[in-house]
């Protein structure tokens, strides 16, 4: 069996578009690529304010020592491998998310989501993004959609070696990827994964917590609205404000302070139908009283919205319709 797919550029991008393709077709959705991302990553818009776009970057290098331009094998599969992450994307959101009868495994993944739908540092800060339940979920299908693709488009390779270059060269080149060590298999790469996504359910989320300082532009909007409770003197009929600040600094278990932050998301954003954006929730109360153990004033009557701009009602109606 081969170890290389020696793929010109041309039929590279012939593989890739007709991958585009079909996915696009089968979910209804736009697929772009885009040289000026990475290569090998993507975006999705598909939060509750937006309707499904996908942006791929598929710049791929060519090999320096071989006259005749074969492309990077790493750089296609990671290009077939970011198509297949963000598509899964789409089924979370429209498929798991939706599940009416959800098992603890979609609760605890679609409210970590929900908490970070306009909280950008508790989605990214202290490299959260590898330790996002919805993401490690992504690319663990991404991997073995793309191990199935190598075997099915490229039957005379060696499927587990070019999966296994291509998850190397991530664990080298991406600080803090999903998983460390180095892997000749598939099945080990997969194990690992599993492995991380049970771990990443019980580690402590100890790094989501505000100093005493006044609001700045970059703070994301959980973070906002806590630090205007306690930088502020509040009136007395929010006293306790003080229990709220110390029970959201003070949580660490990780599925108590993503529903910590999703209840102060969803009550800054009254806007936001969590109900019907996932349904899989619509049975969890996410009010203060239930999260916090208390009663919050109206928003904005009370938190102005100066600080924290409502998300666009038509966009959302677009999104859960």
């Amino acid at each position: 069996m081969s170890d290389d797919l020696r793929l010109k550029k041309a039929n590279a991008n012939k593989y890739i578009d007709k991958l585009i393709k079909a996915v696009s077709n089968k979910y209804d959705i736009r697929i772009q690529k885009d040289n000026e991302i990475k290569i090998g990553d993507g975006s999705i818009r598909n939060s509750v304010v937006g309707n499904f776009y996908i942006k791929i970057g598929a710049g791929m290098r060519t090999m320096n020592k071989d006259s005749s331009k074969y492309i990077e094998d790493v750089d296609f599969l990671k290009c077939i491998c970011a198509i297949y992450h963000e598509k899964q994307h789409i089924v979370q959101d429209c498929g798991k998310f939706y599940d009416s009868c959800p098992d603890e495994d979609i609760i605890m993944m679609s409210t970590r989501r929900l908490a970070s739908q306009t909280n950008t540092s508790y989605y990214a800060k202290s490299s959260r993004y590898y330790n996002d339940l919805s993401e490690i979920d992504a690319e663990y299908v991404a991997i073995a959609n793309t191990y199935d693709y190598i075997k099915e488009k490229f039957p005379k390779t060696n499927a587990d070696y070019l999966i296994s270059k291509m998850i190397n060269d991530k664990i080298k080149n991406q600080p803090h990827y999903f998983i460390s060590g180095h892997f000749e298999t598939c099945d080990n790469i997969l194990d690992a994964f599993s492995e991380h996504y049970e771990e990443v359910q019980r580690t402590p989320v100890d790094y989501y917590v505000f100093p005493r300082s006044p609001i700045s532009n970059s703070d994301d909007d959980c973070m906002k609205f806590m630090k205007y409770c306690e930088n502020n003197n509040l009136s007395p009929r929010f006293k306790d404000v003080q229990k709220v600040v110390d029970k959201f600094n003070n949580t660490t278990e990780p599925h108590e302070k993503d529903l910590l932050v999703a209840s102060i998301t969803c009550y800054i954003h009254p806007e936001i139908p969590y109900e019907k954006a996932y349904p899989c929730l619509k049975d969890i109360d996410l009010s203060p009283k239930a999260i916090f153990g208390m009663e919050l004033p109206n928003f904005p009557d009370y938190f102005p919205y100066r600080f924290i701009e409502p998300l666009p009602i038509d966009k959302i109606k677009e999104r859960v319709k």
